[in-house]
Parts: C-alpha cells; sequence; structure tokens
C-alpha cells in the first residue's frame, strides 16, 4: 500500500474509534433504553468498532506497533474534545495536563524515530 493511503486509512481507524464513541454517547442521550433505536444503535456501534479493528489490523501490519501504538493515543484527546463541544462536557485542569502530556509524548516518539533514521509514519 502507498504512503498516502496507508496514512488515510490510519486516520481514518482513528477517527472511526472516536467518532463512534462520541455518536453512540449522543444517540444513547436521546433514544429510550427499551425501544429498538437502542439496539439498532448498539448494533451500529459494534459494526462501526468492528470496521474499525480490521481496519486496524492491516495498518498493524504495515506499519511498526510503537508507531502505530503512538497515533492511537490521539483518540483520547478527540474524545475529550468531541465530549467538549457537542455535550458540553467540562473540562477540568486534569484533562488539560493529559492531553499536554499526550502530545508531548507523541512528539518525543516521532523526534527519537527521525533521530536514529528509522523511517516512520508520522
Amino acid at each position: 500500500m502507498t504512503k498516502p493511503k496507508l496514512y488515510f486509512l490510519t486516520i481514518f481507524c482513528i477517527f472511526i474509534q472516536a467518532g463512534v464513541c462520541i455518536i453512540a454517547k449522543y444517540l444513547f442521550q436521546i433514544i429510550d433504553n427499551n425501544s429498538y433505536q437502542y439496539y439498532l444503535v448498539t448494533v451500529s456501534g459494534l459494526a462501526g468498532m468492528g470496521l474499525y479493528a480490521v481496519a486496524w489490523q492491516y495498518v498493524l501490519k504495515q506499519i511498526k506497533l510503537s508507531i502505530a501504538n503512538a497515533m492511537m493515543s490521539i483518540v483520547p484527546v478527540l474524545t475529550l474534545a468531541g465530549g467538549g463541544l457537542f455535550f458540553e462536557e467540562n473540562i477540568s485542569i486534569r484533562n488539560y495536563i493529559g492531553i499536554c502530556i499526550i502530545v508531548v509524548g507523541l512528539i518525543m516518539i516521532s523526534q527519537t524515530t527521525r533521530d536514529k533514521g528509522i523511517k516512520s509514519v508520522i
């Protein structure tokens, strides 16, 4: 697979995982627990996560595990941003500190792979 397609697939996996969490939370808030819609949302969420899992396995075959795992650490940041944006959840100072730690870690990993001359996807 060419690098641009691999980049797209990786970004797709990241956004699918965060998107399924955000969309499922929204839908579960507006529907009744005993309706058929509840089960439809549950099955759709599972299907979305299944699609993500299959695509992510392909990504893991193409890039190093250390790089792939680092890229997946951005999912909590996206989920937190989605919660704040769409659900008006309070984002505490702890959350901001966590985001900073994740971003610094990603920068450190990308610098380490560049310093060693390792070709990475980042």
